[in-house]
């Protein structure tokens, strides 16, 4: 993936003022994990006040349609939906670079991940990172290997850095 063009989609989120967590193996990356990806994959809260903020924000970055995986369809962006928002947990954005998001439908699971997000500037970027600890968490709790692996790599760097005393 082009860092510019991701820096350019931090950016934008960021300006816009949507709440999301960066997760998946992009944020592992961040976290030292030396690890390729083809998509960014953001837990964001599904309140319609925010998928709508986020909708445009990706509109606005060339992003017109969004794939709803679990039923095989496509839709425009403008077709999302208040009942789609309800109804599935992951959409994927269709753009340069696909962008998945995992929908989180519940308040409290919502706080719970956004007082575990660190600031992280990624070359002048603000981006919302979720914390080594959620990011093994949501790894461990995949049903993929290759998460596994991803988490079995994060609780080594995150026990160096700790050694190191750069992690608490």
């Amino acid at each position: 993936m082009e860092e510019k063009e991701i820096r350019k989609i931090f950016k934008y989120l960021r300006n816009s003022g949507v709440e999301y967590a960066l997760i998946g193996r992009l944020a592992c990356t961040l976290w030292g994990h030396s690890v390729s990806t083809h998509d960014i994959d953001i837990v964001v809260p599904s309140n319609m006040k925010n998928i709508d903020l986020l909708s445009e924000t990706l509109y606005g970055l060339g992003y017109t349609s969004v794939w709803i995986h679990i039923i095989n369809k496509t839709i425009r962006i403008e077709e999302l939906s208040e009942a789609i928002v309800r109804r599935y947990k992951v959409l994927k954005f269709i753009g340069r670079i696909p962008i998945d998001i995992i929908l989180i439908k519940n308040e409290r699971e919502w706080e719970f991940i956004r007082k575990r997000i660190v600031p992280f500037d990624m070359h002048g970027v603000k981006v919302k990172l979720a914390d080594i600890d959620y990011l093994i968490y949501t790894k461990m709790h995949s049903k993929r290997l290759k998460d596994l692996d991803d988490a079995e790599i994060l609780i080594k760097l995150k026990k160096r850095a700790e050694k190191e005393g750069y992690y608490e």
